[in-house]
């Protein structure tokens, strides 16, 4: 069993924990495909888990594997900050708010995760010895024993352009769209929010793999 990581934002972490999100869509290892994604049609799955995208009317192909595998058990990278000091020393996330007593003192009200000793020189490494110190930290940065979650890949549905999502699919994303926008309008501004280049914009219809998941692990 693979345990890789996988990166969610802070619109989205909740709604993982709180089991409202189920899927989760990626353009991981589809760029070469995304410079021009109106050239590929369609994309046939082989007996390796490589997918073979073809080009329009030609006989150029492109294979690509996705990031994930069915059974993977991702453990999940989220912003977060240390906190505490002396004899306890623990860890903050930032989808449970941000105004918190704990900047940088050992006192815990209940947001916190508390680290085991045995973890405490790599708290230490952290704190003292880089610039952020007990700031809050990108998800990219969060190191896996830091982590407080995972989920567990259970089917990699056939790719899609990010463009046509359902809106069943949409309500799977975790959205919940405001009263003047629907759950397509929902992705379609959290995925442009998180997307900036050009060809990976939801208008470009970028090529994505969609994951189906469960939580196996997260806050208590």
């Amino acid at each position: 069993m693979r345990e890789p990581p996988i990166t969610f934002c802070r619109e989205s972490i909740q709604a993982v924990y709180d089991r409202t999100k189920t899927q989760t869509r990626r353009i991981e290892g589809l760029k070469i495909l995304n410079e021009h994604p109106d050239f590929y049609r369609n994309a046939t799955l082989l007996s390796d888990g490589t997918w073979r995208f073809n080009g329009y009317g030609t006989a150029d192909f492109k294979f690509v594997k996705p990031r994930y595998g069915v059974g993977d058990e991702c453990w999940i990278k989220e912003e977060f900050r240390f906190t505490g000091g002396g004899s306890w020393k623990g860890v903050l996330y930032r989808a449970d708010g941000e105004e918190t007593v704990q900047s940088y003192v050992g006192i815990n009200d209940g947001r916190a995760v508390t680290l085991p000793e045995s973890l405490w020189s790599q708290w230490d490494h952290y704190v003292y010895k880089t610039k952020i110190s007990c700031g809050w930290r990108s998800s990219r940065f969060m190191p896996k024993w830091a982590s407080r979650g995972k989920v567990r890949i259970l089917q990699i549905k056939d790719p899609e352009r990010v463009s046509t999502i359902s809106e069943e699919d949409c309500i799977a994303e975790g959205i919940i769209p405001n009263e003047r926008e629907s759950y397509t309008d929902g992705f379609h501004n959290l995925w442009n929010s998180l997307h900036k280049k050009p060809d990976e914009r939801f208008e470009h219809g970028a090529w994505v793999f969609p994951y189906v998941f469960e939580l196996v692990e997260g806050p208590k």
